[in-house]
């Protein structure tokens, strides 16, 4: 497979509000597969793709083409891609309030899909009114197999992989929406919401042992990242345009990252190499952050930090622009395999870029 750097764009029609790298290959090695997930559609939908990585002296990626597609109850609103018993997964929430999942077929992996042929997805179950208003968010725990999504409503649900009812149910445990969440430990997840509090929560007391707010800025935190091997290290980001690291033994941000210039609607780290921090934002850009040098030049151990432009222009390239757009970026996400990141935005189109970690 050849390393040069390629970037490629595709016209899909459909404006995507999520996309996701599946965990699993093909057989040979070349192929990689993707989810999406539409919105603001008369019919949304939820589809799987193929694309083909270049060989050879090839200059880039073939066109991507979709293998299976069904219809969503309601528009994406979030999307996670997943293995559970030898078997992979896309689990999303709605615009409905509902949480949707479907197994993806095992032929997918073994070059059994016909290029043209796009053939249904069926959807394993529908768990539909666990939130008033949308559910806005979902992460899953591989350790217990459950899911716990959170909506509009401010109520948090904790369910099963499988099952419809949740149970364990927290109906308004914040008084406004409720904008990111994720699993901290097996019994513990961290929310953000739309009153720009950070709170920890233990699922066995069905309380909150911890609660942060980040005084220094006033926009929505709208996407929350954690540090895939520390614990106590997040990422979020902000309706301002503004990116916060933060150390959870801390009650405030260690740093603020202001490049863009409006809501930064993702932000997440390499699942392998995480210090290279990725943001979308509806300015258009997509960005590629190397938290270890713009770390190393402002001096990590101050309390507050911001990474203004001179920090930006003293370390190079710690901020690159990987991706532009003339509409918003809603979501990308970076192949830990291929190192292949893949946007989607408004412009009803899906972009591809290869070899965007630094490596140290």
């Amino acid at each position: 497979m050849q390393t040069d750097q390629w970037s490629t764009a595709h016209f899909t029609g459909t404006k995507i509000n999520k996309v996701r790298w599946l965990p699993r290959y093909d057989q040979i090695g070349r192929a990689s597969f993707f989810a999406t997930g539409t919105w603001e559609e008369e019919v949304n939908k939820v589809t799987l793709w193929q694309l083909n990585l270049p060989e050879g002296d090839d200059k880039g990626a073939d066109a991507p083409f979709e293998c299976y597609e069904s219809t969503h109850h309601g528009g994406v609103t979030d999307l996670k891609a997943v293995e559970a018993n030898n078997q992979v997964y896309v689990l999303t929430t709605s615009t409905k309030g509902s949480y949707s999942l479907y197994q993806v077929p095992q032929d997918l992996f073994t070059g059994d899909v016909d290029e043209g042929q796009v053939a249904s997805l069926p959807r394993e179950l529908l768990a539909s009114n666990l939130h008033t208003s949308a559910a806005t968010a979902i992460d899953y725990s591989p350790e217990l197999q459950e899911v716990v999504t959170v909506g509009e409503d401010g109520t948090i649900n904790n369910l099963q992989l499988t099952a419809t009812k949740p149970h364990v149910s927290f109906v308004r445990a914040e008084s406004c929406a409720f904008t990111s969440v994720q699993y901290m430990t097996q019994t513990t997840i961290l929310t953000t919401a739309s009153n720009n509090t950070l709170k920890i929560w233990d699922l066995r007391a069905k309380s909150v042992f911890k609660q942060l707010k980040d005084t220094a800025k006033e926009g929505i935190i709208t996407s929350a990242t954690r540090h895939p091997f520390q614990i106590h290290r997040l990422t979020t980001a902000y309706s301002n345009g503004s990116i916060a690291m933060w150390d959870l033994r801390q009650n405030a941000p260690f740093m603020h990252l202001d490049k863009h210039t409006s809501h930064v609607w993702e932000v997440q780290h390499h699942a392998t190499a995480p210090d290279n921090l990725f943001t979308c934002s509806e300015d258009g850009f997509l960005f590629h952050w190397d938290v270890k040098a713009i770390q190393q030049v402002s001096g990590r151990g101050a309390s507050q930090l911001v990474a203004n432009d001179e920090v930006i222009e003293e370390v190079g390239n710690s901020r690159r622009v990987v991706v532009t757009d003339k509409l918003g970026i809603n979501s990308f996400h970076v192949n830990p395999e291929t190192n292949v990141l893949v946007s989607a935005g408004d412009t009803h189109s899906l972009q591809f870029r290869s070899s965007v970690v630094l490596q140290y």
